[in-house]
């Protein structure tokens, strides 16, 4: 075997372990996404077994629940069991698998004894039901919250689906980063603050405002405030980022669309990370860097 030729680790995906029930992260590239469907970037030698993150050391870091691993290549994966459900059949996806989520179709392959046997799911419909973690979405529903597809624009006023509610506060739909507000502003909101008049006057446009307070620590976490005010809804697709710098790189990842109380665990004690400022950034997403 001297002679055989050594091909490099891909360090950008993770290795499995237990028999593939876990999966161990071999670099600082990927996020995870927990049931709220926040992200966190992972850190070299942590590991997911069953939706629980694990120190090198096998100490649980958080009480968080991960619902999917999203590799630095784009490729995704189910960090708890999935049950799908469609219109004439129902399927169990393995956790671990590796995932391509499509319109209409589910590509995913799954590890058995050392290798991967590629499946296919092919009569997958937007309101298919999903279960992973205990909870249940629609297909499109979960594509969206997975940023795989774009929310569908409603007219003004019309409630949401009841399959799919919209995690924005305002019953308003959102427009995508890239489009201009069309919809008319909500009756009653203070269209005065950071607003723009279109050119017929009839609508002006209301900037989401993120203040972030009431910061305190203890040994392993730290705890704050986020408040958003959006009453237009235009954070259905952007969102506000909160990072977690230490060392002079982002430790850690989370984003709101909704006012909440936040609790940021598994930190290291005896290290320094900066304090929750908020700053504004373009393309309709605001971020509240540390």
């Amino acid at each position: 075997m001297s002679g055989r030729k050594k091909e490099p680790l891909n360090v950008n995906y993770p290795m499995y372990f237990n028999d593939a029930t876990g999966i161990l992260f071999l670099s600082d590239k990927g996020t995870l996404y927990d049931e709220n469907f926040d992200i966190y970037t992972v850190k070299e030698n942590t590991m997911v077994s069953n939706g629980a993150l694990y120190s090198q050391f096998q100490v649980r870091q958080g009480s968080e629940t991960y619902l999917f691993f999203a590799c630095s290549s784009g490729v995704l994966m189910n960090t708890k069991a999935m049950h799908i459900k469609t219109a004439m059949n129902e399927y169990d996806i393995p956790l671990n698998s590796m995932l391509s989520l499509e319109e209409n179709a589910i590509r995913y392959y799954i590890p058995v004894e050392g290798a991967l046997v590629p499946k296919t799911i092919t009569d997958m419909e937007q309101n298919s039901a999903v279960e992973i973690g205990g909870k249940q979405y629609a297909y499109q529903e979960l594509l969206v919250q997975l940023n795989l597809a774009s929310p569908e624009r409603q007219p003004a006023g019309s409630p949401a689906p009841s399959a799919a509610p919209s995690p924005s506060p305002s019953s308003q739909p959102a427009p995508s980063k890239t489009q201009e507000p069309s919809a008319p502003a909500p009756s009653g909101g203070n269209s005065g603050q950071g607003g723009s008049t279109g050119g017929n006057g009839a609508y002006r446009y209301i900037q989401p405002e993120v203040e972030i307070s009431g910061y305190s620590t203890t040994v392993y976490s730290a705890s704050s405030s986020v408040k958003i005010y959006d009453p237009q809804g235009h954070l259905y697709k952007g969102r506000v980022e909160v990072q977690v710098w230490r060392d002079g790189k982002v430790y850690m990842r989370k984003y709101f669309r909704r006012t909440q109380n936040i609790k940021l665990t598994g930190l290291e004690p005896g290290q320094k990370y900066k304090k929750l400022s908020p700053s504004t950034s373009t393309k309709g997403e605001w971020r509240a860097n540390q």
